[in-house]
């Protein structure tokens, strides 16, 4: 596991995994030990066309040394909040339960 963080929306506290296989990073958020969202997938050749000058993290692995960009990281992480925010408000908007297992995203 990289990095675990929570966050809190409709008196629910969520938690955000990141973690990594070596060349990928991914993302997923849950509330009470489920995914409660999609799973978000970067991958180090996608994030190769990244800014220079972005902040990075080196992964080292028995498989090589793969560079990901934090920006990038950042921005996935505030997709994934916000994405299962509107999802849960139109879920209850409409009358339903809130979704907990959407299906699986990736960008790379």
């Amino acid at each position: 596991m990289i990095k675990t963080h929570f966050f809190e929306h409709d008196e629910k506290k969520y938690e955000v995994r990141i973690w990594s296989d070596g060349n990928k990073v991914y993302i997923r958020i849950f509330l009470d030990g489920k995914p409660a969202g999609e799973k978000y997938t970067i991958d180090a050749d996608a994030d190769a066309e990244a800014e220079c000058d972005a902040r990075q993290i080196r992964l080292i692995t028995d498989k090589g040394d793969y560079l990901f960009s934090v920006d990038l990281i950042e921005e996935m992480i505030e997709t994934a909040k916000e994405e299962l925010i509107i999802r849960r408000r139109t879920a209850m908007s409409n009358g339903n339960p809130p979704p907990l297992l959407i299906e699986v995203k990736s960008r790379g």
